[in-house]
């Protein structure tokens, strides 16, 4: 992203039409990526994870859980 400090440019009718250092600078910045194939794979291996660890821990506290199917007569 280009700041937004202003340049200093001659006021005459020639520089009136010619770009400024600025829109210069942000025409020729770079574009920003996203996040790398690589990058995103990582992501939803570490989600995956997350959400079995989660998964597992339901399942252990279930089963720690007395039932409530038991006759209580």
């Amino acid at each position: 992203m280009c700041d937004d400090t202003p340049t200093a440019t001659p006021v005459d009718e020639s520089s009136a039409s010619a770009p400024t250092m600025r829109r210069i600078c942000c025409i020729a910045a770079p574009r920003r990526r996203g996040p790398s194939v690589a990058d995103q794979l990582r992501a939803a291996a570490v989600w995956a994870q997350i959400l079995q660890g989660a998964e597992s821990a339901r399942e252990q506290a279930q089963i720690a859980e007395p039932s409530d199917e038991s006759p209580t007569g």
